[in-house]
């Protein structure tokens, strides 16, 4: 059970938590290569992600009145106060994981469909680590797939079938012309394989016109 926080502690969670995102996640994609078989198909498959400023309150389960992007913009500026939020009925789970969020991409993880279990929120696949502290919760979308919640619980709980990452690529969406570069591989990936994958994921972004301009990615709206 995680230990309940009082305001003041939760605001230094949250605060610690965005400062954490921003410097890690906002604004990048990572594409996540994982165990594509099935019965027709082997190989890889993938995924791509897109974390934005915006998606970070979603991670905290707080309710506010605050604008997400705005609620943001105070955790970094390390203006948010007690008014600002109150806490929801998950934060004090959220908040007990988020800490480690930071290194989920440079570790073990593997990513299955959303299984329907716990709340029932719309999400449709998840990616965890292996050791089963934490998930991310991510919904389909047009181009970059959208983050949606941070979960304290196993991938395995939460996924079915659960496949293997085998590999982890980032790019910076605010550096000009940014291209995948390999963060994280198991020992047996083979990356000539991987090689095809950035070939064809780069295929696909030249097939929509402004794919890469963050501003145009269309998202759903988030569920904590």
């Amino acid at each position: 059970m995680a230990k309940k926080l009082d305001k003041k502690q939760t605001i230094k969670k949250i605060v610690d938590g965005a400062k954490l995102y921003d410097a890690v996640f906002k604004n990048k994609v990572f594409l996540i290569i994982y165990d594509g078989e099935t019965f027709n198909h082997k190989g890889y498959d993938y995924k791509e992600v897109l974390f934005k400023k915006e998606n970070f309150m979603h991670l905290t389960g707080i309710e506010t009145k605050l604008k997400a992007k705005d609620f943001y913009k105070k955790c970094i500026s390390g203006r948010l106060s007690e008014k600002d939020f109150i806490p929801g009925t998950e934060t004090n789970l959220k908040l007990e994981v988020l800490p480690y969020l930071g290194n989920l991409f440079i570790g073990s993880i593997m990513i299955g469909p959303y299984n329907g279990t716990g709340i029932k929120i719309r999400y449709d696949y998840v990616v965890g680590d292996t050791r089963n502290v934490l998930c991310l919760a991510f919904k389909h979308n047009k181009h970059y797939d959208i983050l949606q919640s941070l979960l304290n619980d196993s991938v395995k709980k939460r996924s079915y079938p659960t496949k293997r990452v085998y590999a982890v690529y980032v790019k910076d969406l605010e550096i000009s012309n940014s291209a995948y570069e390999l963060l994280h591989a198991s020992k047996d990936y083979k990356e000539d394989d991987g090689q095809k994958i950035l070939g064809e994921v780069v295929n696909n972004n030249c097939l929509n016109d402004g794919f890469a301009k963050i501003k145009e990615v269309q998202q759903p709206v988030p569920v904590t």
